[in-house]
């Protein structure tokens, strides 16, 4: 009984926290491409301008309880910021409950040079360099999703919890290098093949960072569907003959199969 009410509190506090995450990420979405700040400044409707107040902010909660809603124009709100709440407050959840304890924990492959590191602290440690690099994913994905250029900046919150990880988890460096080097392969091929739309390279090179780096963070198999999905969606819209909608479905896709990998590499 002690450790299932545990294990709710993980995944309780888990889902409540990455509510609160999510909806920062909304934010950073939102301002990162208008170089705007986002440590600063009162959050404001996209359509009037006005500045939101505290009881506007609640994730999820605020737009049920303004039924989508701004309650100072009444223009619609885009159900979007719901939505990335709820994936991030599950992933949060997902993460926290899995990787507290049980067979999927990462101190369960703990490298014998931090033995003496208790199991509790490590787990967290590892877990926190793990959701760091998600919410880096998700804000580059909806970012590309907008068709909106990602700052440079926001690599490094991919790359640096990524390295963190691998340097508390040496045994899967091998695997991690392979689903970057497995990336790089595929976007090559695709350019090769000409599969990929034409558009824009300063974008499709942003594509291929983040890819690349989604490699390293979630290792070989977890790069799979993204990397599928993404050839699929270029196949499809090539055989229509239609480039626009290529660049739209790659564009897509994008933002969920971040989200499929980072289930994936959670049992991993």
């Amino acid at each position: 009984m002690s450790d299932l009410f545990w294990v709710l509190y993980r995944i309780v506090f888990g889902a409540l926290f990455g509510l609160l995450i999510g909806s920062f990420l909304n934010v950073c979405i939102y301002r990162l491409p208008r170089h705007e700040t986002i440590v600063r400044g009162h959050s404001y409707c996209p359509n009037c301008l006005h500045k939101l107040a505290g009881a506007d902010l609640i994730p999820i909660f605020s737009y049920l309880f303004l039924r989508g809603r701004c309650r100072y124009c009444a223009q619609p709100i885009s159900p979007r910021y719901a939505r990335i709440e709820s994936a991030t407050g599950f992933i949060f959840a997902l993460t926290v409950g899995l990787w507290g304890s049980g067979p999927f924990t990462p101190a369960s492959d703990k490298p014998d040079y931090l033995a003496a590191i208790p199991d509790a602290p490590y787990n967290m440690a590892v877990v926190c360099c793990v959701l760091a690099a998600f919410c880096a994913l998700l804000v580059w994905s909806m970012i590309l999703f907008d068709e909106q250029l990602p700052p440079r900046a926001l690599y490094g919150f991919i790359l640096i919890p990524a390295l963190l990880r691998l340097s508390l988890q040496p045994g899967r460096i091998l695997l991690h290098l392979a689903g970057a080097a497995f990336a790089i392969a595929v976007w090559w091929l695709l350019e090769t093949l000409r599969l990929l739309p034409e558009g824009d390279r300063t974008r499709r090179n942003h594509v291929f960072s983040g890819l690349a780096l989604l490699g390293l963070t979630g290792g070989l198999i977890a790069l799979q569907p993204i990397m599928a999905a993404i050839l699929v969606a270029s196949v499809l819209a090539l055989l229509a003959k239609k480039p626009e909608r290529a660049r739209r479905l790659v564009r897509m896709v994008l933002p969920a199969a971040v989200l499929a990998s980072a289930v994936i590499w959670l049992f991993l």
